[in-house]
């Protein structure tokens, strides 16, 4: 997987990581070159019953996954 996260990231400069966890996560123990990476979380939008996918640089850097896709970069929450 590295090979492939570092090809689309040099192709297309938007890439992230999807955990698939029993638990959640915000390192990458073992897999450090994971970290350097965006990662998405499903979460609720506040004040709604939404669920949505966002895009996380840090635990409180973020932004909701389709303004990513469309060249939103996160901010600081």
């Amino acid at each position: 997987m590295p090979w492939e996260l570092g090809y689309f990231d040099a192709l297309r400069g938007t890439v992230a990581v999807l955990p698939i966890s029993k638990n959640s996560k915000t390192s990458f123990v073992g897999s450090e070159y994971l970290g350097i990476y965006y990662y998405i979380q499903i979460d609720t939008i506040k004040d709604s019953n939404k669920v949505a996918l966002w895009v996380h640089e840090t635990q409180s850097k973020y932004t909701i996954f389709n303004s990513w896709l469309n060249g939103t970069k996160p901010t600081q929450r």
